[in-house]
């Protein structure tokens, strides 16, 4: 099965924004209307470092919840795309103190 990623309604406030999902993104086989918001399939095989930046750009534009992405999280990428230091990463994967395994609230 295909990932999908979820926008909300408000997506494509621009159409420069709508020409990068159809036009300029390989991995986006297809994005379609739901009532509250915009679903969009992923070919994970066609992810590539800068079509994930691109796509985590987008979605943090129009405040799209980013934890979505940690589906596309490979061996390949994981070097760059779990960086601590990435503006995503907490946003994606949970703060350094959840990823230590204590529930947040027990680690200082």
């Amino acid at each position: 099965m295909m990932p999908e990623l979820r926008l909300p309604a408000k997506c494509f406030a621009t159409p420069e924004d709508e020409d990068v999902f159809f036009t300029q993104l390989p991995p986006v086989t297809m994005a379609y209307p739901d009532i509250y918001e915009y679903v969009i399939d992923i070919e994970d095989e066609l992810v590539t470092e800068d079509a994930l930046c691109v796509l985590l750009e987008l979605f943090r534009r129009y405040d799209a919840p980013l934890g979505q992405f940690a589906v596309f999280e490979t061996v390949a990428n994981r070097g760059w795309f779990r960086d601590p230091e990435a503006w995503w990463y907490e946003a994606v994967f949970g703060s350094a103190k959840q990823q230590s395994g204590l529930p947040a609230t027990l680690v200082h």
